[in-house]
């Protein structure tokens, strides 16, 4: 992919028993997509970039999430993950 190019949509599903069996985005709940250096923990997030996702569709169980975005400026190998929040991104 070059640089600065528009991406595929990305998509990241959450599962929480009791909360995303319902129909609809979870309550309360928030999700981000993010990518950093291949082989780094985006949990120090020394080099990641985080971008809030958006709610899709129910998939069975679960909720899922969507983002568009451009490929980094800089050309690399990266990683992507996905994290959720139940409490404004505290953890």
């Amino acid at each position: 992919m070059l640089p600065g190019a528009a991406t595929p949509t990305v998509f990241g599903d959450l599962y929480e028993a009791g909360i995303t069996e319902a129909a609809g985005p979870p309550i309360g709940w928030s999700a981000q997509f993010g990518f950093g250096p291949q082989a780094s923990d985006p949990r120090l997030l020394a080099g990641w970039q985080f971008l809030d996702a958006t709610y899709n569709m129910q998939v069975a169980n679960n909720d899922d999430f969507q983002v568009n975005f451009n490929a980094p400026s800089l050309p690399g190998i990266y990683a992507y993950a996905y994290r959720f929040s139940n409490d404004g991104g505290g953890s």
